[in-house]
């Protein structure tokens, strides 16, 4: 296990107030999710239910599925009849049937080719007919990417940037580090790869967007600087 949430949720829920996952990461996949009337969700990796949550207000029906059982504890305290989580593996438990899947972050724990083109089937299998994949992945640009000012520092533990290396992401509220993580750093062309793999097509990479709140709060000079060096790349894919 890279990273074990039943000692570390507390300190990993400081971090939605982060200014990159509040007023960047946050309506981004909220934009790319719609439209969310009557249309089932999927949140893989929901953790305590800060995704989950924001689509439970528009979609008719979402899943936030976790494999840590303190997470999900915390998860079921957002109380709302069109809201369920599930304990459980991604690589292994039985989707129900969904017209979005978000994963925010979680490939990140899978190292190879073939465990990613395992989940995207798996995804493939219970989306409906142009049912779509919405992903976040770390994506770096150097092997320190420092971006300490709107919330994470990422060091990949290797000579240079390349498929499977692992990365430790330190995140920050201001000067002080909140929590340290771990994960597998994945290439954009392996992810395109294993999505087409598994039967997706049409695979974009929106750009992030930066919600007014994040203007005003901050500025659009602050907000450009992270645009020009953003350590994060969202991904689209349709069946």
């Amino acid at each position: 296990m890279l990273n074990d949430y039943n000692q570390i949720g507390k300190e990993h829920h400081r971090s939605h107030s982060k200014p990159d996952k509040q007023f960047s990461m946050l309506p981004t996949i909220l934009k790319l999710a719609q439209p969310l009337k009557d249309k089932t969700i999927i949140d893989v990796g929901c953790g305590d239910g800060f995704f989950t949550g924001y689509f439970s207000k528009s979609a008719k029906m979402v899943y936030g599925i976790d494999n840590s059982l303190g997470q999900i504890q915390e998860a079921k305290k957002i109380k709302k009849p069109n809201l369920k989580f599930i304990f459980g593996d991604m690589l292994t438990i039985d989707y129900p049937k969904a017209d979005l899947i978000n994963v925010p972050y979680v490939l990140g724990y899978l190292r190879t080719e073939n465990e990613l083109i395992t989940l995207f089937a798996k995804f493939h299998n219970c989306l409906y007919t142009n049912g779509k994949v919405l992903g976040l992945i770390d994506s770096p640009q150097q092997t320190v990417h420092n971006n300490q000012k709107f919330g994470s520092i990422k060091r990949i533990k290797s000579c240079c940037l390349k498929e499977g290396v692992k990365i430790n992401i330190e995140l920050y509220d201001k000067n002080e580090k909140m929590v340290t993580l771990h994960a597998y750093y994945h290439t954009k062309e392996m992810i395109e790869k294993a999505l087409n793999k598994a039967g997706f097509s049409k695979v974009e990479w929106p750009k992030p967007i930066i919600s007014k709140e994040g203007i005003k709060k901050y500025g659009q000079q602050f907000w450009n600087e992270y645009l020009n060096n953003c350590d994060v790349a969202y991904f689209t894919a349709v069946k």
